[in-house]
């Protein structure tokens, strides 16, 4: 004999004022790339359109190095450079041709003096509906892999295991990110 029982549970969530969401990089030889997006609330409906509804073209963009400051400005992503446009795709978790679909404004230079280069310290403001918003960050010297060992799938050797390994320095900040990705089109 089995029994159950069920009840159903309606939790009020209330929905609050939408927030602006920044994504910011800016990595070693690249241009600058800010998204800016309102959040949306939890029962809004979640489709492509109500996504690309929510970005965000109208704010005023600056990014300081040292004693220079550089106005970033919204361009669609057909606009910016090849490399601006796969850092994009990555980021974004789409394949570079669907890229050119979405009619987003990213916010960007041109500039080929303002890419990211190490010991630079870098200052995102961001000033939109009468609020400033601030990020700093610096880009640290890269630490070389020592080694790394590929131990393929025993079902299929196209996919397996990579294992990195560095020598960590034990005076410095620890900043690492490691990205893998198969790689289907470019």
């Amino acid at each position: 004999m089995l029994l159950a029982c069920s009840k159903e549970v309606k939790i009020d969530i209330p929905q609050e004022e939408s927030k602006i969401v920044i994504d910011g990089r800016i990595e070693l030889g690249g241009a600058p790339l800010v998204l800016l997006m309102q959040s949306q609330y939890l029962y809004s409906p979640t489709n492509l359109g109500a996504y690309f509804s929510s970005n965000i073209s109208n704010a005023n963009v600056t990014l300081v190095r040292g004693l220079d400051t550089f106005s970033l400005s919204p361009y669609l992503i057909s606009e910016l450079p090849l490399q601006s446009q796969i850092t994009l795709a990555e980021q974004l978790n789409v394949e570079l041709n669907e890229l050119a679909f979405f009619p987003l404004k990213v916010y960007s230079s041109l500039d080929p003096n303002l890419v990211g280069a190490v010991g630079q310290t870098y200052i995102l403001n961001i000033q939109y509906d009468n609020q400033t918003y601030s990020a700093t960050t610096k880009l640290l010297s890269p630490i070389a892999l020592d080694y790394f060992q590929w131990i393929p799938s025993v079902e299929n050797n196209q996919f397996g295991l990579c294992r990195a390994f560095l020598s960590d320095p034990a005076d410095s900040k620890n900043a690492y990110r490691w990205e893998s990705k198969i790689i289907t089109t470019v």
